[in-house]
């Protein structure tokens, strides 16, 4: 056993000459000195300029369990810690419910796994489990018996106990081996942290900012806990454990009720405290689930002179690097930014204090490596070398800013090797004996590049069973596809494809398949991790829901086959809180599979903001058990993002030159009620060009940048510079963030166009080769006046990107000029065209500028497959049948739809590009569905969910080669169908706004608005208010066109400011 000691003082620098020597050692499961039964190696030491020190010794001989070491520093100082731990079996713990917290009287559930050391299962193996206290008393002896056949013994005892922290001790064959489980029982889940009210900075507060303890009060079973009581008791200095004397005139806020959100705010002065670190203790009462309950809890703050951040930075000779990364022996460079702070004078510093393998715990020391104030650059930087041992590390920076000591700071970083590799598996959850496809990532590391198309010998060496740890398949079965220029992983790039078959033989459970290559003449090895399953259940059900939502689920289960599975038992036993891990709704409420193999059922989702997790139990007629959660978030705000003209039309189609607001509204998705001061981030970036100014070289900005917040109704109004909106495809992605009610985010789409170009002529979405299209292109200006005779127009079919290419490629091109503004093009389909998505371009050139137009369309493939067509209107969110047969029984339904709005027979590329899993377009089944064999015909039931607002829509499935990876561009086999179907929803207007006053005016240009609440049948999301300036009053006001307002539906006032005073205004 090494113990790799350091020593220093209060600011962290290393003490050099202090004797370490190994007191005794403790056999901590009986608490017997064993120091007589070591071996020394080497006892005591001197710490040396680093102030580092090593204790060497040899573990005492047939003694299994825990050890604690004991150390005396210079003779005076004990420090003692948790030294060792000596199993001479193998075992494993595998919780019940994945959480640390529990409520009173809830069971303790688990498998404990224990193995030999040859890996095989050690059975009849005694077991004991024994709950001790945080202070390690003994509560007593909770479970024992006896390892089975497999190695495995259930562990099961109630937590009939105190609330308070505990540990499971769980002891194999008295102590030959055992294990920790820690646990709190707890009546009230509390969350707090503290930030700079200034500032907003979460933990580090500066000596002139006011202190702010944030403290969230939840039931245990995640429900807010309003009218909590929160008290202030002392503010405690870590360095030492003393209580400050906070003077009372620094305690701004000293007791607090939490609010409808369980959430209360202390608030203290900075201004009295020293730099250093603190913990702000508190007080919580509460009434829960009938009796009170107080709880004692501290938030940790550092006080410091200064903010500062300390980065990783690339060397200005790189033109590609990731800053955080290096190779093994290389060098990366830390960098902190001083330029707010003036007037620096006295010591300012940068050091590399030490760096922690985040695996291993071991600590390397850096002390010595340091950098100094530039004043040129206003900065300090770091710059050291490496370890060679390829990890992940924590680097720990001491900085010190005019003389003061700021702490230390965290940051991580990752060592490799030249080349670094991911994998993937799609699907994750697959059969024994099918296709499964990995995708191989490789990246050159020093110039953070991908470098999978220079892969050679890739090979899956062998297949090692999960949890045995044992070799199941040293000679797998796999195909190699190749670089696919087009895949999406965890970081796009080009991937290698291997197309795997796991061996009929393995029985369900995890699996690692160990894969090696010669990428770039470099060896490199890597895993990747599947699941076997006995059958599959693919669900559908929105990720993304409302609180107090009636939520639809469909599940379906099947044999790999893609043969239903009837009466197959599905419980859904409960909704999980994922943030607190606890149970919500305890449902266990049990679903047999029609002759489908289908369940369809609905739940309640909750009324709190957050993520969650429905999980069920499914059971086949052999008794054969899965386990299947689905993940849904209820946003913390309902944010709502729309685009308005100057007029203040509603519009997602543009004009170049034409003015765009931008107007976010936010409100409580619990009350309804305007969320002002929610602070906006919005982002507004060039998708894809639509048109361009011939004559410029100039590069059109790809984005424009806004942050503000919403005001007293909730809305934040952004007026976009319409000389920077060129004509194109605009994405505006939102991020919303309150001190109080957390973050949620959007994202909408528009068009900012030229030319307004019609495309007529195409029937239909498919197009199939060797087909001849007439198609009329019609182009016109803002005014609806055709653009002048000779106008150039072009016209094509190009192919979307397909696996193994680098480009789009052209299918058919005309071109020709307008003649009275249209003009007509015969399109021959080549034979040979590749089936798969594509679209249909148009496009005109006219006074050196060019504007584009696209539709999506889908070029047939050699499989045919059907589907029934919708018929009647659905309601907004309907679920609706549908029946898929093929003469291709290796397809598979691949486990996403895309719900597209249709205008006649096309769907433009703005609408495909819009679509996201937070819009709603995109629902998914989490996997594959497999067409059932009937007398050689492939047929498949799935179900789809109608879209919540009324219009037109088409429900695209794709459906791929079985095993494949449909992760990026399309397969060539890939086939695309489309459902249409009709939703009718909301026809009632709202009520007229009646009782339109205006209060409150005032000189300094504003005056108050208010009128009464209009009604709907479904509900009124905002109101718009109008102004003009006249010198009459004015009853008709039809033709007003200036619109100065949004204010929330929840709201019935409004305040206008930046009037004129004596001037006269009429609003409606």
């Amino acid at each position: 056993v090494t113990i790799n000691v350091y020593v220093g003082d209060s600011d962290g620098t290393p003490l050099e000459g202090i004797n370490v020597s190994l007191e005794k050692v403790m056999f901590a499961n009986t608490w017997t000195d064993v120091t007589g039964e070591i071996t020394p190696v080497q006892l005591w030491d001197e710490t040396d300029a680093s102030g580092n020190a090593q204790i060497k010794f040899t573990t005492p001989q047939n003694r299994t369990g825990n050890f604690d070491v004991e150390l005396i520093e210079n003779g005076s100082n004990m420090r003692s810690g948790m030294g060792y731990q000596v199993n001479s079996l193998d075992v494993n713990f595998e919780r019940g419910e994945d959480k640390w917290m529990f409520a009173p009287d809830e069971n303790f559930t688990g498998t404990l796994y224990v193995y030999g050391g040859d890996g095989s299962p050690a059975a009849n193996r005694t077991v004991e489990v024994m709950l001790k206290s945080h202070d390690w008393t003994d509560v007593g002896v909770v479970d024992s018996g006896i390892t089975d056949a497999s190695g495995q013994f259930y562990v099961n005892f109630s937590l009939a106990y105190p609330s308070g922290e505990y540990v499971a001790l769980i002891k194999v064959d008295n102590g030959a081996s055992e294990i920790h489980e820690w646990l709190s029982i707890q009546s009230m889940k509390l969350n707090w942290w503290a930030v700079g009210e200034s500032s907003g900075r979460p933990d580090e507060i500066e000596t002139t900012d006011n202190v702010i303890v944030t403290v969230e009060v939840r039931s245990m079973n995640g429900e807010a806990v309003q009218g909590a009581n929160v008290s202030f008791i002392e503010i405690m200095n870590l360095n030492g454990w003393i209580s400050e004397n906070t003077p009372e005139e620094d305690m701004v806020v000293s007791f607090a009720v939490t609010n409808s959100y369980g959430r209360a705010e202390l608030k203290f002065k900075a201004d009295s405290l020293f730099l250093g670190e603190y913990d702000a203790r508190f007080n919580v009462s509460a009434n829960v689930s009938g009796s009170m309950t107080t709880v004692e809890a501290g938030a940790w703050f550092r006080i410091v002179a200064y903010l500062v951040d300390v980065d990783f930075v690339c060397p200005e000779s790189a033109e590609n690097c990731d800053p955080r990364r290096a190779t093994a022996g290389g060098q990366l460079t830390a960098r902190v930014d001083l330029s707010g702070i003036d007037n620096i004078t006295g010591e300012t510093k940068i050091c590399l204090d030490y760096v922690r393998n985040m695996f291993s715990g071991y600590e390397t020391d850096y002390s010595d490596t340091c950098g100094v104030y530039n004043a040129q650059t206003e900065s300090m930087e770091v710059t050291f070398t490496v370890l060679d041992e390829q990890s992940e590390y924590d680097a720990v920076f001491i900085i010190h800013i005019d003389g003061e000591f700021l702490g230390d700071r965290w940051e991580w970083f990752k060592v490799g090797g030249e080349l670094d590799a991911w994998t993937w598996v799609q699907p994750h959850n697959t059969w024994a004996g099918q296709n499964t496809t990995i995708g191989l990532d490789v990246w050159d590391s020093s110039v953070w590049e991908p470098v999978s198309e220079n892969c050679t010998n890739v090979t899956i060496v062998k297949i090692i069973d999960g949890k045995t740890w044992t070799v199941v398949d040293d000679n797998p079965v796999y195909s190699l596809k190749g670089v696919n220029k087009d895949m999406e992983g965890p970081n796009p790039s080009d991937a290698y494809m291997i197309v795997f078959i796991p061996n009929a033989t393995l029985a369900p459970g995890e699996y690692m398949a160990q894969i090696d290559a010669v990428c770039l003449g470099k060896e490199v090895k890597t895993e990747a991790w599947f699941r076997i399953n006995s059958f599959e259940v693919s669900t559908m059900m929105k990720e993304f829901v409302k609180a107090n939502d009636t939520v639809n689920f469909w599940f379906k289960v099947t044999y790999y086959n893609g043969t239903p599975i009837k009466n197959a038992t599905v419980t859904l036993e409960r909704m999980v809180d994922t943030w607190s891990w606890t149970t919500l709704v305890d449902y266990n409420t049990v679903f047999s599979t029609d002759h489908n193999g289908e369940v369809i059922g609905n739940f309640t989702a909750p009324d709190n903001p957050g993520d969650y997790n429905l999980e069920l139990e499914v059971i086949d007629s052999e008794g054969t058990k899965q386990r299947v959660d689905r993940w849904f978030r209820i946003w913390q705000m309902d944010v709502s993002l729309g685009f308005t003209d100057e007029y203040g039309d509603s519009k997602l189609v543009f004009w170049e030159g034409e003015d765009v607001t931008v107007d976010v509204v936010v409100n409580d998705p619990m009350t309804g009620e305007a969320v002002s001061n929610a602070e906006i981030d919005l982002n507004i970036w060039l998708q894809e060009k639509g048109g361009e100014d011939n004559e410029s070289e100039s590069e059109e900005p790809q984005s424009m940048e806004f942050s503000d917040t919403t005001d007293s109704n909730g809305v934040l109004s952004i007026l976009l510079d319409s000389s920077e909106l060129k004509a194109g495809f605009y994405e505006a992605d939102v991020h919303v963030y309150h001190n109080e009610m957390g973050d949620s985010k959007t994202r909408k789409t528009f068009t900012v166009k030229l030319f307004d170009i019609k495309i007529s002529g195409l029937d239909s979405l498919y197009i199939t080769p060797g087909e001849q299209l007439n198609i009329t292109v019609n182009v016109s200006n803002s005014t609806d006046d055709a653009l002048p005779n000779g106008t150039y127009v072009g016209i094509g079919i190009e192919q979307l990107g397909m696996k193994g290419s680098d480009e789009n490629t052209n299918v058919v091109f005309a071109d020709g000029t307008l003649s009275g503004g249209s003009v007509s093009f015969t399109l021959d389909v080549p034979v040979n065209a590749t089936p798969g998505p594509g679209v249909l371009f148009a496009f005109a050139e006219f006074d050196n500028k060019t504007n584009e137009d696209m539709q999506f369309i889908i070029m047939k493939g050699n499989s045919t497959i059907n589907v029934t067509n919708v018929t009647g209107t659905l309601s907004p969110d309907e679920l609706f049948d549908v029946n898929v047969t093929t003469d291709n029984l290796k397809l598979q339904m691949d486990p996403m739809a895309m719900h597209l709005r249709k205008i006649g027979s096309t769907i433009s590329m703005f609408e495909l590009m819009s679509s996201s899993p937070e819009s709603g377009n995109e629902m998914f089944y989490e996997s594959a569905i497999y067409f059932e064999n009937v007398s050689n015909t492939g047929e498949m039931h799935v179900m789809l969910q109608a879209q919540p607002k009324s219009g037109n829509y088409t429900a695209m499935l794709i459906f791929s080669e079985r095993g494949s990876l449909m992760m990026g561009a399309p397969e060539e086999n890939t086939q695309f169908v489309f459902i249409d179907y009709e939703v009718i929803g909301d026809t009632e207007k709202p009520a007229v706004v009646d009782n339109l006053v205006a209060t409150n005016m005032n000189t300094t240009g504003e005056v108050e608005l208010d009128w009464s609440y209009s009604s709907d049948n479904v509900g009124v999301v905002k109101y718009k208010v109008y102004y003009n300036e006249t010198d009459t009053n004015i009853t008709d006001v039809s033709s007003w066109d200036e619109y100065i307002r949004l204010v929330s539906g929840s709201q019935n006032s409004t305040i206008v400011s930046k009037l004129t005073d004596g001037m006269q205004y009429c609003f409606a």
